[in-house]
């Protein structure tokens, strides 16, 4: 009676750490007593995405964290022997991909919108500061009105769910509009060498500036 013996794992080489969204590779090296045993191997990465088959195996974590990667080795005789390796992924930081900061006038309702992408599988957050004082803006499109002309630097930051971010700034810049004259009243008639009072009422776009 001759037994069979279980393929041995001499060895797992391949990356070791990365980052989310970048392709890692590893191979196996395995030996077997049984010269006509055939040799199969499965790899389980440790995410819960489908394992893969053979000596060798390429995988992209969408995700960063800490991951056992477990390698199987089975001969065609149902006698198998395992091997693990821990990989470390890091998480990477967003990417702005496009930014839209309009000029107009002060007073106006301006549209803000920008695009990010991330390598990893992340919630993005985008916040907006408009450097005139206001509480930030959050959104990817988000609207804002000036108080008062001027140049303005518009900071947009992009932050990830593990704390990566991207920033990126661009001008603003504001028209001063003329006050509105919106009622004038006084008599319509007098004597000469009267003095006749008048009064008048106007807006300003401006939340600042003052009228007389």
């Amino acid at each position: 009676n001759v037994v069979n013996v279980a393929p041995q794992i001499i060895g797992l080489s391949g990356n070791s750490s990365g980052l989310e969204a970048q392709p890692l590779s590893w191979s196996a090296q395995v030996s077997d007593p049984g010269s006509n045993d055939v040799i199969t191997g499965t790899w389980d990465f440790g995410d819960g995405s489908p394992t893969s088959s053979g000596l060798s195996a390429s995988h992209t974590y969408l995700d960063n964290g800490v991951y056992t990667l477990h390698f199987t080795a089975s001969d065609n005789d149902g006698a198998s022997s395992s091997s693990n390796l821990t990989v470390t992924i890091s998480n990477e930081g967003p990417s702005i991909t496009s930014l839209s900061v309009p000029n107009g006038n002060e007073g106006e309702a301006l549209s803000f919108s920008a695009t990010a992408i991330d390598a990893g599988d992340d919630t993005l957050t985008f916040s907006w500061d408009f450097g005139d004082s206001s509480p930030p803006a959050i959104g990817s499109t988000v609207s804002h009105a000036f108080p008062d002309d001027g140049s303005y630097s518009v900071t947009l930051t992009v932050t990830d769910e593990d704390n990566g971010s991207a920033t990126a700034i661009e001008t603003a810049v504001i028209t001063n509009l003329p006050p509105q004259l919106q009622t004038i009243s006084g008599p319509t008639l007098g004597d000469e060498g009267q003095t006749l009072n008048f009064s008048g009422t106007a807006i300003d776009p401006s939340a600042t500036d003052s009228s007389s």
